[in-house]
């Protein structure tokens, strides 16, 4: 009676099991034409008018690569911008599977485009990497940013604009100002009899004019700098290393126990006249008591 009960307990338990294996396939396979369809038709209500047949699926195919890196530069040819003056700051991340290759072209491509300001590599270690303040010329920015992609998969990008127009403008003004102010006072003083002059004043006066127009074509200096170089800071990270076993050195924990009982020698001698004097002390403590009770009576 009790095998027929378990018997049947095990075929319910088999049946079950068998159930829930083919629920699973079903749920496993692709979907029906019908469905896809549906869903064709959902991404094509949602595309926006104008926007150019398969937009939806390429921006579709791209987030679904985006494991793979960022495909493109978020920077387009400077044609639209030509009349401002713009500097610009990129912060860039890349990851290769050849540090050493990477940083070799990474130097080719510095050296063809512009300048290393600062850079330093870290070859070992778990985490090899390169980091390197670069600076590009502008006008061929575009062309660098997309060349830098050959040196490994972009993984992440930041860009900063700062637009100088306005700051340029003012400078300009600045700079005809005190060029008409310094006209103003060497004609003033060239109209001044020669006993009148004070020619401490008019030298001050002269020599001030003179400070704030070479500080107005400095500021103008300065933006032109900043527009004509684009500053990139580029981070170059290797593959991760594999973690290996670290044998400490045991010679030096030795070298340190030695150390230890030596110094602890060197404390002995130097305590060993007070400990003279308490062992002697102690030695005599009978007498020692006996001459303070004879002192007491």
């Amino acid at each position: 009676m009790i095998i027929k009960k378990a018997g049947k307990a095990i075929t319910l338990f088999v049946m079950m099991l068998l159930l829930f294996v083919v629920a699973c396939k079903k749920s496993e396979q692709p979907p029906e034409p019908e469905a896809e369809k549906a869903a064709q038709v959902a991404s094509e209500e949602s595309r926006a008018p104008g926007q150019p047949e398969g937009a939806i699926g390429r921006r579709a195919d791209k987030s679904a690569d985006i494991k793979d890196g960022i495909k493109e530069h978020f920077v387009v040819p400077f044609d639209k911008s030509k009349d401002r003056l713009l500097e610009y700051k990129i912060s860039l991340t890349y990851d290769t599977k050849n540090l050493h290759e990477s940083r070799l072209s990474l130097l080719a491509l510095t050296a063809k485009y512009g300048f290393v300001k600062s850079s330093s590599t870290n070859a070992e270690g778990r985490n090899p990497s390169v980091s390197a303040n670069i600076f590009i010329k502008t006008e061929s920015l575009y062309e660098a940013l997309k060349d830098f992609d050959s040196i490994g998969k972009l993984v992440g990008e930041q860009i900063s604009v700062v637009d100088h127009t306005e700051e340029m403008a003012l400078s300009e003004r600045k700079i005809k100002r005190e060029q008409l102010r310094g006209a103003r006072r060497n004609a003033a003083a060239g109209q001044v009899a020669a006993a009148a002059k004070n020619w401490k004043d008019i030298e001050d006066s002269i020599e001030r004019s003179e400070n704030q127009l070479d500080s107005a074509e400095h500021e103008k200096w300065k933006i032109k700098d900043k527009i004509s170089w684009a500053e990139i800071n580029l981070y170059l990270k290797g593959p991760v290393g594999k973690d290996s076993i670290s044998v400490p050195k045991f010679f030096n924990a030795l070298v340190g126990i030695v150390n230890t009982i030596l110094y602890l020698l060197y404390i002995m001698v130097w305590m060993l006249p007070f400990l003279a004097i308490i062992g002697v002390a102690w030695y005599y403590r009978a007498k020692l008591k006996d001459l303070l009770r004879r002192g007491k009576k």
